[in-house]
């Protein structure tokens, strides 16, 4: 139950403290200015710190009880988190926050990464610490045309009637002031990323005492955690204590949530803990019980049955009169269709929310797809009342989980719409190291993906003239084909031997993802050298330091993440058998490629067998 909070006076206690606490912890030579600006600036912090608590404190639960905000401590369960090999509570997270932390808070879809970044918002708003907590969701600056991340954070802060200026805001960042926490990384706009984390890496370096804290999805590559100065830690999976206080605390029919937590305590958390230990699939499949009574073992199976349980909840009458209310009329096909094209339209759009008209106009462009036409409106109103599927934001429209999306994308994809998957999956393969596009639609559909996708990529490479020669000149594969290999360098700890791949061999890449137990030379993005490897690497390294070596010069005048090794370090990479690693990849292609064409002939030759028997 929400208690009585008065917003207002929470706000203006939080800032008035805190602030008093951020000025005795200042620098006595920072301390006046920065008393000037915080003087200036109260009242819009104030106001800021009131709309963000209030935000925080409110919580829509995903698939039931949407049409009203929940408290976010009525449904909240303990987040558990792995530092460097432990795991520690939320609590204790946050009492042992440093000052000047920077931090990655990594989580797969649906692990309550948000959730917990909300949770510490609250937490920091509510601790004796020497910094005021500025909440921001990273996915609002798509709707910026500049991206620029220092402005972003200003106007939000301060609005469009400063007090200040940009630069007098960035000299109370400076002075390690604010504790930054910034949600959802990975939902900016994928070709906006990379020169978003650039503003972030140099935003902390130009502020070594600013507190920030930043949540993405991590992806194979392990790009964001490798950031300098950051450091990681992952939203652990939950337990079965954890999922069962979940399920009670649900708004949720008691005698189904009985049903469901004996089954859960039973046999379910043990046979489907992959599902269960999910924020997100746990309530899933607790609407997916209700309606089917038991739950499927694989993911893309699991979506559509929870789909089927979302299309099918209705109002049922007092005398258990099964009437189903829809406003389009669609049958669950043909919204199961519509709803396909229309997540296919905004994956590739990269927009996870939209203003009513960008909603409405892709929309319609997913009626078009579908030759449809039927009111924008009943189908929008099925999408949020009867399915659940999309929420209200404020006046913004949002995919209730992204994971909806791209579940649903793939289906399109796996429908063979009129495009042809082949392009969409080399648009969608893009994003391959972070989204489950292609893992689902090679699940729901392999032999379409194999034939219409990996095969003909495959052929492409091998036909290449690199292929070809990959014994005698692997590294004109290496570099045209994968990306090459680096020597990766930590802010702390020693540095590591890895390929890295580029942007127009991420489709191979994907596909070696597929086919991990093939593709073992090259293994998930970043091979896993072995230990005398790594420590030739390193040794390596230091000869390169010793000597001046201009790539090292380069590394510290730019991100410092990795040397990209050339021709000049044929020796190192033949002592650590990388090359073995690019022919083995090549084997590899020519291998799945066979074994690809060799499956179709056979279901090829059943299916002959079957229409010869018809047509005698």
């Amino acid at each position: 139950m929400t208690p009585d909070i008065d917003f207002a006076k929470m706000a203006a206690t939080v800032i008035e403290g805190q602030i008093k606490n951020a000025l005795s912890a200042v620098s006595a030579g920072l301390r006046g200015g920065v008393t000037k600006i915080l003087s200036f600036i109260s009242k819009d912090l104030t106001k800021y710190t009131e709309a963000k608590i209030k935000r925080c404190s409110h919580v829509r639960t995903p698939i039931i009880n949407r049409d009203h905000p929940t408290y976010i401590y009525d449904i909240y369960v303990q987040t558990r988190l792995r530092v460097r090999g432990s795991v520690m509570s939320d609590e204790t997270f946050v009492e042992s926050l440093a000052k000047n932390a920077s931090i990655v808070v990594a989580g797969n879809a649906g692990s309550g990464k948000s959730m917990f970044m909300r949770h510490l918002f609250l937490a920091l708003c509510n601790a004796n610490r020497s910094q005021i907590p500025l909440f921001f969701e990273l996915r609002d600056i798509n709707a910026s045309e500049k991206k620029d991340v220092k402005e972003f954070l200003y106007y939000n802060l301060i609005g469009s009637n400063a007090t200040i200026t940009e630069a007098q805001f960035l000299e109370s960042l400076k002075a390690g002031v604010f504790s930054l926490v910034l949600d959802g990384f990975d939902e900016i706009n994928h070709n906006d990323r990379k020169s978003v984390e650039t503003q972030i890496i140099k935003l902390r370096e130009q502020c070594p005492e600013l507190q920030i804290i930043l949540s993405s999805r991590p992806d194979p590559d392990r790009r964001v955690e490798s950031w300098e100065a950051f450091s990681t830690i992952y939203v652990e999976p939950m337990e079965e204590a954890q999922a069962t206080e979940l399920i009670e605390k649900l708004d949720y029919d008691a005698k189904i949530k009985e049903k469901f937590l004996k089954e859960t305590r039973s046999r379910l958390f043990q046979t489907h803990r992959t599902f269960l230990s999910n924020p997100l699939l746990c309530i899933m499949m607790l609407v997916t019980f209700e309606q089917t009574g038991h739950i499927p073992t694989k993911r893309h199976v699991f979506y559509e049955k929870a789909f089927d349980a979302l299309f099918s909840i209705h109002d049922t009458q007092k005398e258990g009169v099964y009437k189903r209310k829809t406003y389009s009329n669609l049958s669950v096909d043909e919204f199961r269709n519509c709803m396909s094209a229309f997540c296919m339209v905004t994956y590739l759009q990269e927009r996870f929310s939209f203003t009513r008209t960008e909603f409405r106009e892709a929309l319609g462009k997913a009626l078009e797809l579908e030759r449809l036409e039927i009111d924008i409106d009943d189908l929008t109103s099925d999408m949020i009342e009867s399915t659940c599927l999309i929420q209200i934001e404020g006046t913004d429209f949002s995919f209730t989980h992204r994971s909806f999306q791209e579940y649903f994308a793939a289906v399109f994809i796996c429908r063979s719409p009129t495009i042809g998957p082949q392009a969409l999956l080399d648009a969608v393969a893009i994003r391959s190291n972070t989204d489950d596009v292609i893992r689902m639609a090679f699940a729901i559909n392999r032999s379409l993906v194999e034939r219409e996708w990996i095969v003909p990529t495959l052929e492409q490479m091998l036909r290449s003239r690199e292929a070809g020669s990959v014994r005698e000149q692997p590294f004109d594969f290496l570099r045209n084909h994968i990306g090459g290999l680096s020597i990766r360098v930590p802010a702390n700890g020693k540095p590591s031997l890895q390929f890295f791949w580029i942007t127009k061999s991420v489709a191979l890449l994907t596909i070696g993802n597929l086919y991990s137990e093939a593709f073992v030379g090259i293994d998930l993005a970043t091979t896993r050298f072995g230990r005398s490897a790594q420590e030739e690497a390193n040794s390596y390294y230091v000869q390169l330091v010793r000597r001046s070596d201009d790539r090292v010069t380069r590394r510290v005048r730019s991100d410092g993440r990795m040397i990209e090794l050339d021709e000049r370090d044929a020796e190192l990479l033949k002592r650590v058998k990388a090359f073995d690693a690019v022919v083995q990849f090549v084997d590899a292609a020519r291998d799945v490629v066979v074994s690809c064409k060799q499956a179709a002939e056979k279901q090829g030759n059943i299916l002959d067998r079957l229409t010869n028997k018809l047509t005698r």
